[in-house]
């Protein structure tokens, strides 16, 4: 989950603040998109980092309660 907000975090971030610089003219439309791009990279690259955790085995379902099987 840190991970995820990790990436949560930064493009929201970017967006946040880049967006509207771009909007206002302050920032060139081709560089917002090229921030754009290489953010997406940066949050890919970051949740590439999830395929290197251990897998962990699924639960027994025997051992869960009742519940979690009712909708």
């Amino acid at each position: 989950m840190r991970i995820i907000k990790q990436n949560l975090v930064f493009s929201a971030s970017y967006n946040g603040s880049m967006v509207p610089l771009a909007i206002a003219g302050f920032v060139p439309p081709w560089l917002a998109g090229l921030g754009m791009a290489l953010s997406s990279f940066v949050v890919i690259g970051n949740a590439l980092r999830l395929s290197r955790l251990p897998d962990f085995p699924a639960p027994d379902p025997a051992l869960l309660p009742v519940a979690a099987f009712t909708s």
